[in-house]
């Protein structure tokens, strides 16, 4: 995660060898400040190559960049509140 000093955070990474994932709401660091995750990167997917199952805790409105489910030929789901457009998937390889 990308953290922000205006309290927001952005995933830019799922570690590689997992099959589900969960983004959460929130994340703390080190120091104990509370984030608010808002947006998935562009290719945050790109080493998740065994990645099935994505569930997204944010935000409905969470900003999801083009290409961030690039490289992730086994995603097949994607749970949570959040709203996808097909514009979002054509982009998954």
């Amino acid at each position: 995660y990308e953290l922000f000093n205006d309290g927001t955070a952005k995933l830019f990474h799922i570690p590689a060898g997992l099959t589900e994932y969960t983004i959460p709401e929130t994340i703390d660091d080190l120091n104990g400040a509370t984030y608010t995750v808002v947006e998935i990167k562009q290719h945050a997917c790109r080493d998740a190559d065994n990645l099935t199952t994505l569930t997204v805790n944010s935000p409905q409105n969470i900003n999801i960049d083009n290409y961030a489910f690039s490289h992730c030929p086994s995603l097949t789901t994607i749970n949570g509140d959040v709203e996808l457009h097909k514009d979002n998937w054509k982009y998954i390889q």
